[in-house]
């Protein structure tokens, strides 16, 4: 604009453009991220959902009671520990009064410890140890490359907003 040029009221300032450039900026960057994140919730919801109705049916179709680990085969030592961890044997007695022995691996505990089992009342031995079937990870870790996503687009759009340029 030359020196002697008409601006009319309507007519932003330079500075004010300058400021509404930095907000389009702003939008334009920290837009996808808003997108990301979104899909991570809904992503998270939905696994929620699955996971819940899976447990819900699980549990319809299965028996539970309590079993105990009868003998642990393989131990780690650590750190001047010894510590009953691997393959094992686990009982329990089904509801109709059917005692059964199932070998296990990946499990750690003492014989004689006592937990949850969840068994098909038609076959016990298609059993788990446990009462959870699903833990919180199984939630994070399917939406995790959607929340790295949008970090990498609103850290940026959140530095555009506090640069005082």
């Amino acid at each position: 604009m030359s020196p002697l040029s008409y601006r009319s009221p309507d007519d932003p300032s330079p500075g004010g453009l300058a400021v509404r450039k930095k907000l389009i900026v702003q939008a334009l960057v920290a837009t996808p991220g808003i997108i990301f994140v979104l899909i991570a919730m809904c992503g998270a919801f939905t696994d929620y959902h699955y996971m819940h109705n899976v447990r819900r049916r699980a549990e319809a179709r299965t028996a539970q009671t309590v079993g105990m680990i009868l003998e642990v085969h393989d131990r780690v030592s650590g750190k001047g520990r010894v510590i009953p961890q691997g393959a094992g044997t686990m009982g329990f007695t089904t509801e109709s009064g059917r005692e059964v022995q199932v070998r296990f691996r990946l499990f750690s505990g003492q014989p004689g410890s006592k937990m949850t089992v969840r068994y098909d009342p038609n076959d016990p031995e298609n059993c788990t140890m446990g009462a959870e079937l699903f833990g919180w990870s199984d939630l994070f870790w399917g939406n995790v490359p959607f929340l790295i996503l949008s970090l990498m687009f609103l850290v940026p759009a959140i530095v555009i907003g506090r640069s005082n340029e």
